[in-house]
């Protein structure tokens, strides 16, 4: 076997460094730091609130928690330990860790339900925006 000439010993030497480093800072930030969010979905009334939605009729289709309604948070990693279940709900309501809802919205592909009185509010509103364009006079 023949020996490495230094110029080779230096390179081997900096890429090991170099992968090394990349390991450490990349322990430190997620082991450590826990400087990542969770995605966690928690129960949604459709009644009363806007909502995701997916289709649980075909049960591969669903995810273990079985949730066809559901709101979604993003919860710092660093805080998911303080949360009395997985959806995080009541520490993310009352405040107790700082989670950021996300707010269901089609026009970004999700599919979504709305409460039926705020059809009917949107609706009631829509007419009468139209009805003021038709007939300015009417106000």
């Amino acid at each position: 076997m023949e020996k490495m000439n230094k110029p080779s010993k230096i390179f081997l030497a900096l890429i090991t460094l170099s992968v090394l480093l990349v390991i450490i800072a990349t322990a430190y930030k997620f082991l450590w730091l826990k400087d990542y969010d969770f995605y966690v979905e928690a129960v949604c009334d459709p009644e009363i609130e806007i909502c995701f939605y997916r289709d649980c009729s075909i049960p591969d289709d669903c995810p273990p928690n079985g949730l066809e309604h559901y709101r979604a948070f993003e919860v710092p990693a660093g805080d998911f330990s303080n949360c009395s279940d997985n959806s995080c709900l009541a520490e993310c309501v009352s405040g107790k860790i700082q989670c950021n809802e996300l707010i269901c919205d089609e026009s970004e592909g999700y599919e979504c339900s709305f409460p039926t009185n705020l059809y009917e509010e949107l609706e009631l509103e829509v007419e009468a925006q139209d009805a003021i364009l038709e007939d300015p006079q009417a106000e």
